[in-house]
């Protein structure tokens, strides 16, 4: 009676041998509006692929256009310092295994730069006079500046992004430059710029080679046998 479970157990023993692992990726974006909220909607993983066995989620939020000028009234050279700041306020995700919190605090922005400023070049005193090219003047444009937060998610989620037809994210951030000049005599000239909301998943999951199934229907068809003789 005890060749049967040994030869089951060797059977079993070779599914996690014998399979292999593969990964499938999906990534979507769309705008993020100062002060409103986001959504994006992910793509679930399909279980007719294999066995889900893990899952890793990325978020980021991508800033562009920001555009910070600055002029001096002064007659000695000044210093401006740029700034922006992205502030999350919210985030909500219909399937589990992400910390609201930690979303949050990943995708904080505030980033500086700090820029020389000549002295005033014959310009009007107690005016704004944003003149690209003089030595009173100096601009922040900085191409990109973004936050990504990367997070695994715990196996007791898997059902929640396997079943549920679509996995929503929410985010809701406020964004803004500032300008602040050393001196009294000087002007910031601050806008708002342009937001992107993304995000992306992988998928790893298990998929068995056609030799496993073959070894395993062969080792259970031997103890089928082995337990025919036996009881005969």
């Amino acid at each position: 009676m005890k060749a049967v479970p040994v030869l089951l157990l060797a059977a079993a023993g070779l599914v996690p041998a014998l399979g292999y692992a593969a990964t499938i990726s999906y990534d979507v974006s769309t705008s993020l509006p100062s002060g409103s909220p986001s959504t994006l909607s992910l793509t679930r993983f399909d279980t007719s692929l294999g066995t889900l066995t893990g899952i890793t989620v990325t978020l980021g939020v991508n800033i562009t256009d920001t555009h910070v000028q600055f002029d001096n009234d002064a007659d000695t050279v000044q210093t401006g310092t740029a700034g922006l700041r992205n502030i999350v306020s919210n985030f909500t995700s219909s399937a589990g295994g992400i910390s609201a919190s930690a979303v949050t605090s990943g995708l904080a922005i505030n980033q500086t730069a700090n820029l020389t400023i000549g002295a005033n070049y014959n310009d009007l005193a107690g005016v704004a006079n944003f003149q690209v090219g003089e030595q009173d003047y100096a601009s922040w444009d900085p191409a990109l500046i973004s936050s990504s937060y990367t997070t695994s998610i715990g196996s007791a989620y898997f059902a929640d992004w396997s079943s549920l037809s679509n996995i929503t994210l929410s985010l809701d951030t406020s964004y803004f430059t500032s300008a602040s000049i050393s001196g009294n005599n000087g002007y910031g000239l601050i806008n708002t710029p342009n937001g992107v909301f993304a995000a992306s998943v992988t998928y790893t999951y298990a998929i068995p080679e056609p030799a496993t199934y073959a070894l395993v229907f062969g080792a259970l068809t031997l103890g089928l046998v082995g337990w025919r003789r036996f009881r005969k």
